[in-house]
Order: structure tokens, then C-alpha cells, then sequence
């Protein structure tokens, strides 16, 4: 090769090179933590808890999130209770719960994952904290230590856990909040601001027949949220931890032109979404993490490996 060919070539490859790593450089960082936080969250569903449960699609519930490599997630107290009482309502004794884990089908040539890239895994209720609408399980098998079998073999599962961070949002401050709603089998995210930081009292029962009154914090954020984001994680969009459990969305009246509610019968009124996400804190979260024992959690000042393997 003609030394200029070759100098050309040189400088041509360098231009590549540098080319890439400005593109990486220039990449939103939100983008960089919505693609970390893609493989800890979970979509949470249930079943019959019949013999022949297999026969059954799972009905999804709503959102959760992996936060220990023992193969704990969180999620909403109220998407495992209401699906229990669904599950009632409808004649149906006993549900079990699954959560739909993310697959690494892309470095298994030999896989063909006819159900997409997610398959589901049977997931344990171990404690709802009712206080706090907050509700910790546990999947089995853990799918940190391992493959999941397929119909045409076994695929690595493609998980990671979430970095918690105990602090309070301040208002004005953007979160993400990603999650599976509307019942469909999409990773949707979405990006708001903290509205406000506001508090509840709530009655917790310290023995019993005796409750104390306490203060409970919440946080509103900004962004418009549906059924099945209850559950999800909602984190900063800069560092990518976990600052609280998307809980439900703010409701507000329907109007007709005369400022008037719209009336669907007695004592019912049609309403809308009011662009308003209630956030609970994770620091309760951690707190029944604790109260169970789970220590390896990953957190904004103790960081711990995604994963055992």
C-alpha cells in the first residue's frame, strides 16, 4: 500500500474512532440510566393457583423493580392486594403472582424465544407494608443464578439490580418514572419534575390495639402516569437511583363547558387524569428491606455488583 493510502487510511479510522466516542460522549444521559434501569424492572401478574395454571394467561397487575441479587423485588402494596381482590370478586380462591423477567436472547444464537425477549417467573408475596403501600416479593427461581429454560433451550436472564437513594427529591428536580402500564407488554418512561413535597399522617399500630400518629412523606411529580405504573420505580434522571415507588396518579373532575361534573350516575361522576404522580418514598422501601433481613441492596453511598455471577 502506497505510503499517502496507507497515511490516509490511518486518519480515516482515527476519524471513526473519535467520531464514536463523541458520539457516546454526546449521548443524554437520561438515555444512559432509562437503558440501566430497563433490565431491573419487572412486570408483576398473576394467576389461578390451580393445577393447571399453565392453561391461564397471566393478567397484569402492575410494576416492580429487582433490588437484591437474592432475588427480591418491590413494587405497590395495592397491585398485590388488588389483584388478590379482583381475584376474589371473580370466584377465584387463590392467585399465585409472576413477574416477567428480561431475556438475553441477543448472545444466544441458538435460541428461539418465541414469546419475545421476557419470560414469566413465579414470584412470592413475603411482606406488604399497608402503612406505606409498599410490597416486597421474592422470584423463584432467582433469576441472577439462573438460565431460564426456553422452548427451544435455555437463555441467560438479562438483569440487574436498581441503586436506592434514600433522599428527598427537591421540588423542581427531574425524575424518570418506567413501568409497564395500560396492560401491555411495552417498557414505556417517562420524565417530570417534582411538583411538590408534601406529607401525610398516617395511624401505625406499635402494639396491639395502640397505633401513634406520624407524619408520612410523599412526593408529586409531574407527569402523567396510568394503571399499571403502580409499582415502578421513579429515579433521577442524572444518577439513575431510585428515590421512590410510583404509587398512583391525582384525579380531577371531568367538566362540562359550564364548569359542571359530568355525571354517569348516583353519586358518580366521570374523572380524568390530573397529570399528577403520587411517589412514595423508597426510604420506606429500605426500611422493610431491613425489616426482613436483606442487606445486600444496592444504595447511592454503599454500591454493591449487579449481579453474583
Amino acid at each position: 500500500m502506497p505510503k499517502i493510502a496507507h497515511a490516509l487510511l490511518l486518519v480515516a479510522c482515527s476519524l471513526v474512532l473519535q467520531n464514536a466516542e463523541h458520539a457516546q460522549l454526546d449521548t443524554p444521559v437520561e438515555v444512559v440510566r432509562i437503558k440501566q434501569m430497563k433490565s431491573a424492572v419487572v412486570q408483576i401478574a398473576d394467576v389461578p393457583d390451580v393445577p393447571d395454571a399453565m392453561a391461564y394467561t397471566p393478567q397484569r397487575a402492575g410494576t416492580g423493580f429487582l433490588v437484591s441479587a437474592q432475588g427480591y423485588v418491590l413494587t405497590a402494596g395495592h397491585v398485590i392486594k388488588d389483584a388478590e381482590a379482583d381475584a376474589r370478586s371473580s370466584g377465584i380462591a387463590k392467585i399465585k403472582f409472576k413477574v416477567d423477567v428480561l431475556l438475553d436472547v441477543v448472545s444466544q444464537a441458538t435460541v428461539i424465544n418465541t414469546r419475545g425477549s421476557f419470560s414469566w417467573l413465579n414470584a412470592i408475596p413475603v411482606e406488604i407494608d399497608d402503612i406505606h403501600d409498599v410490597a416486597l416479593l421474592r422470584v423463584s427461581p432467582n433469576p441472577f443464578e439462573h438460565a431460564v429454560v426456553e422452548q427451544s433451550g435455555k437463555a441467560p436472564t438479562l438483569v440487574t439490580v436498581a441503586r436506592l437513594d434514600p433522599r428527598l427529591p427537591q421540588e423542581g428536580e427531574n425524575l424518570l418514572v418506567s413501568g409497564y402500564p395500560l396492560q401491555i407488554p411495552t417498557f414505556v418512561t417517562q420524565k417530570g419534575m417534582v411538583a411538590s413535597e408534601s406529607f401525610e399522617t398516617v395511624h401505625s399500630q406499635h402494639a396491639p390495639g395502640f397505633t401513634v400518629p406520624e407524619d408520612m412523606d410523599s412526593i408529586l411529580m409531574d407527569a402523567v402516569v396510568n394503571p399499571g405504573n403502580s409499582g415502578g420505580p421513579v429515579y433521577d434522571s442524572q444518577s439513575g437511583n431510585v428515590v421512590g415507588i410510583c404509587e398512583a396518579f391525582k384525579q380531577a373532575p371531568l367538566l362540562t363547558n359550564k364548569s359542571n361534573p359530568v355525571p354517569v350516575g348516583p353519586y358518580e361522576y366521570l374523572k380524568q387524569n390530573a397529570g399528577l404522580a403520587i411517589v412514595v418514598p423508597i426510604k420506606y422501601a429500605m426500611d422493610l428491606l431491613r425489616k426482613n433481613g436483606i442487606s445486600d441492596f444496592s444504595t447511592a453511598n454503599n454500591p454493591r455488583p449487579e449481579s453474583p455471577r
